[in-house]
């Protein structure tokens, strides 16, 4: 009986350890949606600047 208590113990455990880890996460990304698609935003334009630059000092670009 102790092994079965604990197998189903085990297996509960891990299920609903699962279940409420996707529940905080999904929590987690509701509240920090506007800070998240900030940082997000900052970083493409941070790319699209230094891929500009990057095109300027390319001396493989000529603009003559």
């Amino acid at each position: 009986m102790r092994k079965i208590c604990l197998k189903i113990h085990r297996w509960l455990g891990l299920a609903l350890g699962i279940f409420i880890s996707i529940i905080c996460f999904s929590g987690a990304v509701l509240v920090f949606q506007d800070e998240i698609k900030d940082a997000m935003q900052d970083k493409s334009k941070n790319a699209e600047m230094q891929q500009g630059f990057q095109h300027h000092d390319d001396p493989a670009i000529s603009h003559h």
